[in-house]
């Protein structure tokens, strides 16, 4: 007789807060060792074991799939190694819209076949959304506000630039970007976020965009392949972007511009902040470009480690926050340039014992030089820790 281990299950796991009738979502236990078991929800995986994976309860999770493997064949029956079936293709096969990508007025210029980065290679990214259903809340009798349908979004824009060749060294064609494909979706879009996405409605509709239009498919398989191939990915709040794309990237194949200039259980600090105070750029002014904040994010990471090479990093990234709360982190459009004077401006703030900074150089709004160079600092309140960022 022939023995068989199960080694993996899916499972359904109902939703009790949604309205559909058959609503929830998929979970898997996955056996990873002798004794190992892990859980993957959604984009979570943690540890669990053979009890809780064999356990099913019709009210909490009822099984879909049980994969079974018999025992014993291990080394006897050979097992090939996996080859991914994305190949360079994905960068080559026509236009599912019939679009040309060589077209001059696409403002990107399309890779040839033996140009696809590879590992080593970084590549700047950002990407762009749109909305197919607003998040759905109902007031419990408690009070308690509860969501019952989540946001859902799409993406609706992907931009990919050249960034460092494999030695870590610019090339001719650093910054300019070789992907900026507009998605269309066959799903109804509630709303394209322009204001924060830059898209409009006839964008990505095929009979009257001027856009490089292109299938979820096909954009998904680009990323797949630079992925595949250990390309890694530069931008500004990529967590986001990533999930929404559908998509895991390992941390060492990610630099995130949001992650290196923060400082921990401090406000994320925007990349339209940042461009302004440390590249004197003012992007972002009425509406939000791919392509320009991927730029923008490859720029960050040159003055990112620039200031580490001279050894001024932390001091030029507490001085950021120190400016930020005094202008509550805003600014009015074409003023970014004395955000920049600020930041350059030779003394530094201090840290008291109760973690206040003081700057005896900047003088508070609606107080007097006179009064301050009696000596009176400027106390600078509590960060808003929920403050966040919404990124594009």
């Amino acid at each position: 007789l022939a023995a068989y281990v199960v080694t993996a299950i899916v499972s359904h796991g109902p939703d009790p807060s949604s309205k559909a009738p058959k609503g929830g979502h998929l979970i898997a236990h996955a056996r990873t060792g002798p004794t190992d078991w892990h859980l993957f929800n959604d984009f979570r995986v943690s540890r669990s074991s053979a009890s809780e994976a064999v356990h099913f309860d019709k009210v909490w999770r009822t099984p879909c799939v049980m994969y079974y493997e018999r025992v014993g064949l291990e080394g006897v029956v050979p097992i090939p190694a996996y080859v991914s079936p994305i190949t360079e293709e994905a960068f080559f096969t026509p236009n599912a819209y019939g679009r040309d990508p060589h077209a001059k007025n696409f403002g990107f210029v399309p890779l040839e076949r033996g140009q696809i980065p590879g590992s080593g290679s970084s590549v700047a990214i950002d990407a762009e959304f749109v909305s197919l259903g607003a998040e759905e809340t109902e007031i419990r009798s408690d009070g308690t506000r509860v969501i019952v349908n989540p946001a859902h979004f799409s993406l609706g824009r992907v931009s990919v630039l050249h960034a460092l060749d494999p030695n870590g060294a610019t090339a001719p064609n650093t910054g300019t970007a070789f992907v900026d494909d507009f998605i269309v979706t066959p799903d109804p879009i509630s709303d394209y976020l322009t204001q924060f996405s830059g898209i409009e409605a006839q964008d990505l509709d095929p009979r009257t965009s001027t856009k490089h239009i292109n299938s979820l498919k096909a954009v998904y398989l680009k990323l797949r392949l630079l992925l595949d191939r250990g390309v890694v990915f530069l931008g500004h709040g990529l967590k986001k972007d990533f999930r929404i794309i559908n998509i895991f990237v390992p941390p060492e194949q990610v630099i995130d511009t949001v992650e290196l200039f923060s400082i921990q259980r401090q406000r994320k600090i925007s990349l339209r902040f940042l461009a302004a105070i440390l590249l004197d750029l003012d992007v972002q002014i009425e509406t939000h470009d791919s392509i320009e904040d991927a730029r923008t994010a490859w720029l960050l990471y040159q003055k990112y480690l620039e200031l580490q090479a001279h050894g001024t990093f932390q001091e030029t990234l507490q001085r950021i926050y120190h400016i930020g709360r005094l202008h509550n982190w805003k600014f009015e459009a074409g003023h970014m340039h004395d955000l920049y004077l600020e930041l350059h401006r030779t003394q530094t703030p201090t840290e008291t014992e109760e973690g206040v900074y003081y700057d005896p150089a900047m003088p508070d709004k609606g107080e007097s030089s006179e009064t301050r160079a009696e000596g009176e600092g400027e106390k600078v309140g509590e960060v808003n820790l929920q403050q966040t960022v919404f990124s594009g």
